[in-house]
């Protein structure tokens, strides 16, 4: 099973992660969806004359991926008509984005008039692959494709990134504050020192050990340096090496957290709950106690033990 998402003409193969490695269901098919409008630009797959398989058959006859099983297992059923004018009607369609894949699988299928050619995939993914050289790390908007780019330090705060195809993007340092990343696909992405807060919409994957937590994203090396966060639940978070200097934790559930290596200077701990938390190496200096329950469960207004 494939760590990323990626159409590789070579092989004329759309590669997906498991499903886990997507927060939702329909962040799955978008990304599938953009892979497989990837493919379609494929030479091999000109128009054709033949007729297009109905139904299920249609995509039966061809390579599934795993996003595309799980849309078919789940009832979503297409029944192609007219295909010389690549018209389609759906039952059962589960949601705009799987109805956004049905139209990218016509294509896939050999365009507006065309069969399955042998060996094509019936996968998912939009825009066009060209390879990496061919990648405008300089485009920003909705579906923008910045597949591996160097975002390193860069200013997108703001932008709208809906749907937006980052994986494997460096974008250490960068500013994602009140950026809307609604079903963007961040897998593989380098968040280190990446700088948040009021983020808008639900990502379809994020690198491992990420969450969104009160509009911030929030893991290992992420900056919450000064930020607010009290009340927050960050429960089990991996805070490895995360920068917390200064931030407000006030009330904030930090239980079973991981602050290895974290820096907690200055940071307000008031009424923080840390039971079980890992302190390895944080830096605690001038931090703020008071009725914080500490890793040990002892509730006091003195440093926690490391």
């Amino acid at each position: 099973m494939a760590d990323r998402a990626a159409y590789v003409p070579s092989n004329d193969e759309i590669l997906l992660p498991c499903r886990e490695a997507f927060i939702t269901a329909d962040g799955c098919y978008s990304v599938a969806c953009q892979e497989l409008a990837h493919s379609t630009g494929a030479p091999h797959r000109r128009p054709s004359k033949h007729a297009l398989p109905m139904g299920r058959d249609a995509i039966a006859q061809t390579h599934r991926s795993p996003c595309e099983r799980d849309m078919v297992t789940s009832g979503l059923q297409l029944d192609f008509v007219q295909p010389t004018f690549g018209r389609m009607s759906s039952s059962r369609l589960v949601s705009s984005q799987a109805l956004a894949c049905a139209v990218s699988l016509v294509m896939a299928c050999g365009g507006s008039d065309g069969a399955p050619q042998p060996g094509t995939d019936a996968g998912t993914d939009a825009g066009t692959d060209a390879g990496t050289d061919a990648v405008d790390c300089t485009v920003r908007g909705p579906n923008a494709y910045l597949r591996g780019c160097d975002l390193n330090g860069a200013d997108l705060a703001g932008a709208d990134l809906r749907n937006a195809n980052l994986t494997d993007a460096d974008l250490r340092n960068a500013n994602l504050t009140l950026a809307d990343l609604g079903g963007a696909n961040l897998t593989g992405a380098n968040l280190d020192r990446v700088v948040s807060g009021g983020i808008v919409g639900v990502p379809a994957a994020l690198p491992s050990g990420y969450q969104i937590t009160n509009g911030y994203l929030v893991g290992p090396g992420a900056d919450l340096s000064d930020e607010n966060l009290a009340g927050a639940d960050l429960t089990g978070a991996d805070l490895t090496g995360a920068g917390l200097a200064g931030a407000n934790l006030t009330g904030a559930d930090l239980t079973d957290a991981d602050l290895t290596d974290a820096s907690l200077f200055e940071a307000d701990l008031t009424d923080a709950v840390l039971a079980g938390a890992d302190l390895t190496g944080a830096d605690l200096g001038g931090a703020v106690w008071s009725n914080t329950t500490c890793p040990n469960g002892a509730v006091q207004s003195t440093p926690c033990p490391q």
